[in-house]
């Protein structure tokens, strides 16, 4: 889904979109062709309704995207606040990523989404100068899901609080 429309994607497209996506892209492409998982997208300021019948029993991803290419981020202040209450009740857990765009916490996040038996994984993309508040609004959000944090390229499991 993006802009509240969902984006449904043949495998040959699927398989295009992984050949020219950034590498830390590909395991979600590759999680979405091959194992029916549903990945939405959220950019700062945009309202994503609560999905419902169309990915049920399907395993989720919700991306938080707070570092737009060439943009700044903006912390969590920045999203639909009815947009994150959803996404923090059903969260199961969560990678808050504020080092770069390497494929490894991808892989992690998309196999996580896989084995959450349909709860929600959040995939955090922001900056070191939101690293903080992120985390902050997990721990008030979402308290009992699992958080791996990766900043400064070292990865750190956090389990129950953020």
């Amino acid at each position: 889904m993006r802009n509240n429309t969902a984006l449904f994607m043949t495998p040959d497209q699927l398989t295009k979109a992984e050949s020219e996506a950034p590498p830390h892209y590909r395991p979600i492409l590759i999680g979405i062709r091959l194992a029916r998982l549903a990945a939405l997208f959220v950019l700062p300021g945009e309202h994503c309704p609560e999905p419902g019948a169309e990915i049920a029993g399907r395993p989720l991803l919700v991306i938080l995207s707070d570092d737009p290419q060439g943009g700044t981020s903006h912390g969590p202040a920045a999203f639909d606040r009815a947009t994150l209450d959803w996404i923090g009740r059903r969260a199961a857990a969560a990678v808050l990523i504020s080092a770069g765009a390497e494929p490894s916490p991808y892989t992690v996040a998309t196999t996580t989404a896989l084995m959450a038996d349909g709860a929600p994984v959040l995939l955090i993309e922001t900056t070191a100068k939101y690293h903080r508040a992120w985390s902050a609004w997990l721990e008030t959000a979402a308290p009992g899901a699992g958080v791996i944090h990766v900043a400064g390229g070292m990865p750190v499991m956090k389990t129950g609080r953020a």
